[in-house]
């Protein structure tokens, strides 16, 4: 496998053990606890604009989800199993009150990861999250045909084709991919070449969806959640799509807030994700005087 691109100046690369296996991590800055989900077909980097601002004011972990970089891939690409090892890792590196922001398939993640961590999760930051609706982007559907996977694959393990898929993936999930970090396309081509990378993200896709849309439906699960939690998505996203953030109204304490984004704001719009994201985070601690602001044109903000 190609070797991965070193975080930058005041990121940290870290390895603990979670369940027999060396898990990476990325680390910054100090004080409250704040773990960050990664989605499909992606990993830690998708994080890479947003942790120098969120490690002013937070402890940042930024977890390599199994089988998307150097953490080894699970058994099984369940949402149940992906949430047993996330709660193995917080165990191992000593979580006890911390927040959550996760993306797409990190955000289906975050919410099972919510129900069973209720005690010691503060706060809650869904971003474009899994789950929330039956509708999905019908050309990710096809990954439910298993020749189709296979195709698919295949494909991705041609020549150049890793370029290709890094490409294709900021074409997609963003509307302004021009906005993306350099060294995100960089880290991002080096994880596309690995066969692991790819088996891993083509696997979770199939399990998420079927043919008709998305396999899970987690909104009766919503009002289950006590803890202050905010739904945030991009009105111009093509992978989910954003009238699901509707569903933050069963949060006992949901709130939502739309932006002019794609399916990555915090790649493509890093600073008026951060806006919207750094508010929520700091509300009711000492010392923070930030005040909440409008994400972007055409944005809105409802309970």
């Amino acid at each position: 496998m190609s070797t991965y691109t070193p975080p930058p100046h005041g990121i940290h690369e870290r390895q603990t053990q979670t369940e027999g296996r060396t898990t990476v991590y990325l680390e910054a800055g100090t004080g409250p606890d704040l773990l960050l989900l990664h989605g499909d077909a992606s990993g830690s980097f998708d994080w890479i604009a947003v942790i120098p601002q969120l490690a002013a004011t937070h402890h940042v972990i930024a977890l390599d989800m199994p089988g998307f970089g150097r953490t080894p891939p699970l058994d099984e690409h369940t949402p149940a199993r992906y949430t047993a090892f996330v709660e193995a890792f917080v165990t191992a590196i000593g979580l006890k009150d911390y927040s959550v922001i996760g993306h797409s398939f990190g955000g289906m993640i975050a919410i099972h990861l919510a129900l069973v961590e209720e005690n010691h999760i503060n706060r809650l930051v869904l971003v474009a999250p899994g789950g929330l609706g039956r509708s999905a982007n019908p050309v990710q559907t096809l990954a439910a045909y298993p020749v189709l996977r296979r195709a698919a694959f295949a494909a991705s393990m041609l020549p150049g084709a890793a370029l290709i898929n890094t490409i294709t993936c900021a074409l997609g999930a963003t509307s302004r991919p021009w906005n993306i970090p350099p060294l995100w396309y960089v880290d991002q081509v080096k994880r596309a070449e690995s066969p692991q990378y790819i088996s891993t993200t083509l696997a979770v896709v199939a399990n998420a969806l079927t043919p008709f849309g998305q396999r899970y439906d987690l909104r009766p699960k919503l009002p289950h959640l006590p803890m202050p939690s905010l739904v945030v998505w991009g009105i111009l996203d093509f992978v989910v799509p954003a009238w699901q953030a509707a569903s933050a109204s069963l949060l006992p304490q949901g709130s939502r807030r739309l932006m002019a984004t794609g399916h990555c704001p915090q790649l493509e719009a890093a600073d008026e994700f951060l806006k919207v994201v750094r508010p929520f985070l700091n509300s009711g601690r000492q010392g923070t005087d930030e005040q909440e602001e409008p994400a972007a044109s055409g944005a809105g903000k409802t309970k």
